[in-house]
């Protein structure tokens, strides 16, 4: 400091030095500005850090699931331990479709990779879309918590039921940064056969269309069934080229108790039942989670006649919001914030993962806007309380959760039968 003033009086010269005194003593002279300004600093604590957390979804037909994501952060005073939580909902389709489209998944995980306070992505909800989000996201280092995708190859590399390549092509970075919170197809699969066998079927006639969906379970059923010791005594692809009435005609002769259904065609679906009922009109008709809807159980929109309701049944992980243990409380809460609106099943999945998001970046302290630290903590997890009951987390990133609901039908109605299923 003192060379730079040195130099500075050489370069001035003295008439300007005494100048530059003068105006320097006048300021001092009337307590000026300067000295006000060093004797009074900011005071109080500084402004928290601001991170952001985003989800996925496709809207408006997952507008309840981003009201209970905004509800677990809202019950969390927007924060996460002494962070501030930036949620921004995007939207994984176009148009207000509710069906998801590569070209705005993968807009929509660019954006978040290239977010420097970007910390959590919740999504997506379709195992398709998720295939197309979890790379982006994995080079960035950003946590995704997805509340669907089931397909088991996201996690896991199954011979004769998985591509070649995966999972490794969804994590370029080599580290795992996936987790769901809903079961896998292997589970899935598991639970279906469970309800046949409490139906004392022996001889399942499974039946599957062309989809991703239904080939998945179709080769997870050839895997599992012999393994769960349960007789499949046909694996069939319905194609438009397939008479359903021969096809009807031959699983009664195969002496088939039971008829599965896979994917997620619903109207084919409904067209298997019809024809198969036709000629084995006693036997128990499963389908699995994409068939277990309105368009499957209720005539008016497109189900079957109410005469099958005695034989109709399937097979769902998205189980009646009071029929988690935390469900009726996350109801209530739900309707008090949203005047009386009842969310959709699925919507406690966004809950319990902005819940489980924000639990875990406030255990992390000050490294809570890591997005390293936040990947370690949430695949440490083996054990939380949540609205879904206990569960944790394995290698993979699947969540130890193996309830699936089991439903029958009623008046066109879906209801919970019993208890829900424990998959072993």
């Amino acid at each position: 400091m003192r060379r730079r003033r040195f130099v500075w009086w050489r370069a001035a010269g003295l008439g300007t030095l005494a100048c530059a005194v003068a105006c320097a003593l006048a300021v001092a002279g009337c307590g000026g500005g300067v000295r006000k300004h060093h004797r009074r600093r900011p005071s109080g604590p500084p402004a928290p850090t601001v991170v952001d957390v985003y989800s996925s979804l496709p809207l408006p037909a997952a507008d309840s699931t981003v009201d209970a994501i905004r509800l677990a952060l809202s019950q969390a005073h927007g924060r996460a331990g002494g962070f501030l939580v930036h949620y921004i909902s995007l939207s994984d389709s176009s148009g207000g479709s509710a069906v998801w489209n590569d070209v705005q998944t993968a807009a929509e995980a660019r954006r978040a990779a290239v977010d420097p306070k970007a910390i959590l992505y919740i999504g997506d909800l379709a195992s398709g879309a998720t295939e197309i989000s979890a790379p982006i996201l994995n080079e960035a280092g950003i946590p995704q918590i997805t509340p669907g995708s089931p397909y088991v190859g996201l996690t896991e590399n199954v011979p004769r039921v998985t591509a070649p390549g995966e999972p490794k092509e969804y994590f370029p970075s080599g580290s795992r940064t996936l987790l769901r919170i809903v079961p896998n197809d292997e589970v899935e699969v598991a639970a279906a056969l469970q309800a046949l066998r409490l139906d004392g079927c022996g001889r399942i006639a499974a039946a599957h269309d062309d989809g991703s969906v239904g080939v998945t379970l179709a080769s997870l059923l050839a895997r599992e069934g012999p393994q769960l010791r349960m007789n499949i005594s046909s694996s069939t692809e319905i194609t438009p080229r397939i008479s359903l009435s021969t096809y009807a005609t031959t699983i009664r002769n195969q002496g088939a108790e039971c008829l599965m259904l896979m994917g997620t065609n619903a109207p084919e679906a409904v067209s298997v039942a019809r024809a198969v009922h036709l000629v084995l009109p006693t036997i128990p008709i499963l389908g699995t989670t994409g068939i277990c809807n309105r368009s499957w159980a209720d005539p008016a929109d497109g189900g079957l006649p109410l005469s099958f309701d005695p034989v109709l049944q399937c097979v769902s992980s998205a189980l009646p919001t009071s029929g988690w243990p935390g469900g009726a409380r996350f109801l209530a809460a739900y309707r008090a914030a949203y005047h009386g609106a009842e969310p959709a099943p699925t919507a406690i999945f966004g809950y319990e993962a902005m819940t489980l998001g924000l639990n875990t970046i406030a255990s992390l302290g000050g490294a809570g806007d890591s997005r390293a630290a936040l990947v370690r903590a949430l695949f440490a997890i083996r054990s939380t309380q949540s609205v879904l009951g206990v569960y944790g987390f394995d290698a993979d990133g699947d969540t130890t959760l193996r309830t699936y609901g089991l439903f029958r039908v009623t008046n066109g109605a879906l209801t919970l039968d019993r208890a829900p299923l424990k998959v072993p």
